[in-house]
């Protein structure tokens, strides 16, 4: 019976046993009964056995030794050394070698007597008794034996299907009574037996997995074998070959999708690369299905469209693939659809027509039921291979300096068709425009608007730079990119107002557009007015006052007119300075300008600076007038000279006085009607003569 339960294993044909086994049942044997393992266990049981009979051997000679050196006390080296203290010690039973006590748990070496040296104090015993006690643990520590125990080891083995020899199985209950060193040994030899066996199963264990796994490839590559088979056995039917031989398009059609059909259903369908030969099927018929004009394809109802939708629908019923690659069936129809096209782009200038027909064309072989990934296929592999280089062609074409048939706007349609979210295929596009837009702004640029005389369509680029590609910019390059524009053209505008002849009215017009395109911002573009176009005007206009006032006054009435030809008329800073200038001619008034760092007449770069918020002090060194005025509380003479100015009257004050009130006098003038005027509590009254009845009138009154 096996020791604590287990499996019991026989000898194999090759043991040394007695052939009374020989008629046993044959063993069970772990993990199948493979023979592999029946070896191990015949190997190892033979070992056991070997060593069993070696013990009963060991046994007869223990019976027929000499005398034990306890029993000859002369043969002692102890007594030698120790004298009748040893003799006394082994007549009680004491082994030389062996620990003390019934157990041999005890000390092994007798306890060694020291002398003290001579005059040594009573203290001293307290030292040597200290260093004694260390000795005997010293002693005992080293002759310790590590703990083993064969009981488990024992179970182990027998738990594998290993049968343990009876000598261990004694030797276990034994093991009060044995020596540490014989249980260390066999403990050590059933412990590796129990490992290698572990080993052994652990590989009987991958290899009959590599098997299984063998087995199953084979069966298989024998099943995918059987499936080719039969699948090139339909392709070399005669179906196929009168299909590819049939020439008109309808009749092909339905011999080809005869054909899917089969493929897509038992037992054709189980072919590993069944989705190549259904493609394949399908790019023999797709130069008949593309012979006629690609522009019919817009009709989702059209022969090409519907009969591609049908046959991917026979394709989707096969496994397909879910990640972003391109199947099989895909790729033919790409492989066709982009050469079309190419064609088509190529066949006609880019003008607006063209290009919404392309658009109108995309939009249908992205929506209709054809790709299996259209994503893929249109968004993504269309659009970078095809799209993308068809609009970067005609962009090297195209500058903002000329009138084109091609717009570039007409690319936004498209990217928000194929990529509205990042627009990644059209990157390089989208950073060519922004180029091209940069030399336009630059005035150190051949090709930029400064040298453009048609101002119409400098006004019209830069309103479509402001509230089109801004945007477009923003959303897709990044705000940077427009900022950059924005820089350059601020650098350009005080560049180009710094040798300004003040008067040029074409020049006037192209900085107004400038403005009035909202590039560079109001603010920025109000401080540039202020010191770069209306301060030097009025400077100018104080000069000439000095001179010969009847030229003044010609002066300042063709810069009136000049400026009343734009919306800027009305304009709060227009009016402000037209109002200060009118002060000085007629009363010779100081004009206080506002100034900038201190002046007046500041340089570019202080300019620059302060549009550029580099200098922080700029705001607190500004006077009040630099605000300017027409930004602090508006007083009702303000709302007086403004509504004249917007009316084409020329409002002025004079040095005059009303006799009798004593109010201070106005002018007011157009054409051949004169009158004068004063303002009281708000209140405009007006007469023909300086020293008629004045009569309180409405603004409206004045027309």
């Amino acid at each position: 019976m096996a020791y604590g339960g287990g499996l019991a294993f026989t000898k194999g044909a090759g043991s040394s046993k007695d052939d009374a086994s020989a008629g046993s049942p044959p063993s069970t044997v772990k993990n199948g009964g493979s023979m592999r393992m029946a070896a191990f266990h015949d190997e190892y049981e033979d070992e056991l056995d070997e060593e069993e009979d070696n013990a009963e051997e060991e046994v007869t000679q223990r019976t027929s030794m000499s005398q034990p050196s306890w029993l000859n006390p002369s043969q002692s080296s102890n007594i030698q050394k120790y004298g009748i203290g040893a003799k006394l010690m082994m007549k009680m039973g004491y082994q030389e070698g062996k620990g003390l006590g019934v157990k041999n748990e005890g000390i092994v070496q007798p306890i060694e007597t020291k002398l003290l040296p001579k005059g040594l104090g009573v203290g001293a015993f307290s030292t040597h008794e200290q260093e004694v006690k260390l000795d005997v643990d010293s002693s005992d520590d080293e002759d310790k034996a590590p703990k083993v125990s064969l009981f488990e080891i024992i179970e182990e083995l027998q738990g594998k299907g290993i049968d343990v020899p009876l000598k261990y199985k004694i030797l276990s209950d034994e093991k009060d009574r044995r020596d540490d060193e014989e249980l260390r040994k066999a403990f050590a030899k059933l412990t590796r037996i129990s490992q290698e066996w572990t080993e052994a199963d652990t590989l009987e264990q991958f290899l009959n997995y590599q098997l299984e796994a063998g087995t199953k490839t084979a069966e298989k590559n024998k099943r995918d074998l059987e499936s080719a088979e039969r699948v090139l056995s339909l392709l070399q039917s005669k179906a196929v070959s009168q299909m590819l031989e049939i020439d008109d398009a309808t009749e092909s059609i339905e011999a080809t999708t005869t054909i899917l059909t089969s493929l897509v259903s038992e037992p054709y369908r189980d072919f590993t690369s069944i989705k190549s030969v259904f493609a394949s099927i399908v790019g023999s018929c797709l130069p008949k299905l593309f012979q006629g004009d690609i522009e019919s394809t817009s009709n989702e109802n059209s022969l090409l469209i519907t009969t591609l939708s049908s046959w991917s629908f026979l394709y989707r019923e096969l496994t397909i693939t879910t990640d972003n690659s391109m199947d099989p069936f895909d790729s033919v129809v790409y492989c066709a659809l982009s050469e079309k096209m190419q064609q088509f782009l190529a066949s006609k200038e880019p003008d607006e027509e063209h290009l919404i027909d392309n658009l109108n064309l995309l939009q249908t072989w992205l929506h209709a039921p054809i790709f299996v990934n259209p994503e893929v296929a249109i968004q993504v592999k269309f659009t970078r291979e095809v799209i993308s280089p068809y609009f970067t062609t005609q962009i090297e074409k195209w500058y903002p300096d000329k009138r084109y048939a091609f717009s570039p706007t007409f690319i936004i349609d498209f990217i928000l068709l194929l990529c509205p979210e990042n627009a990644i295929e059209f990157q390089e596009v989208l950073q060519l425009i922004l180029q091209k837009y940069l030399r336009f702004v630059d005035i150190g640029s051949d090709k930029s608007l400064w040298r453009v005389t048609d101002t119409e369509m400098v006004r019209s680029e830069l309103g479509t730079l402001m509230e089109v590609w801004s945007k477009v910019f923003d959303q897709y390059l990044g705000p940077e990119k427009f900022y950059n524009i924005k820089d350059v053209l601020t650098s350009s505008l005080l560049e180009f107002l710094n040798s300004w002849t003040i008067g040029e009215e074409k020049d006037l017009q192209r900085v107004l557009q400038i403005g009035a395109s909202g590039i560079m911002g109001q603010n920025d573009f109000e401080i540039i007015l202020q010191f770069q176009v209306f301060n030097p005007w009025v400077s100018t206009l104080g000069t000439k006052c000095k001179e010969n006032k009847i030229q003044v006054q010609e002066y300042f009435r063709r810069w009136f007119d000049l400026w009343s030809k734009s919306h800027w008329k009305q304009h709060p800073l227009v009016l402000w300075y037209f109002n200060t200038a009118l002060d000085h001619i007629e009363t010779s008034a100081p004009m206080i300008l506002p100034t900038l760092m201190g002046s007046s007449a500041p340089t570019t770069n202080e300019i620059r600076k302060f549009i550029d918020r580099e200098v922080t002090e700029a705001a607190s060194t500004i006077n009040v007038n630099g605000i300017p005025s027409y930004k602090l509380v508006t007083s009702f003479k303000d709302v007086v000279s403004a509504y004249c100015t917007s009316h084409g009257f020329l409002f002025s004050s004079t040095n005059e006085f009303h006799p009798t009130l004593g109010h201070p006098l106005h002018r007011i003038q157009l054409a051949s009607f004169k009158a004068w005027a004063f303002i009281h509590e708000d209140v405009l009254w007006i007469c023909r003569s300086y020293d008629g009845d004045y009569t309180p009138i409405s603004l409206e009154q004045l027309e």
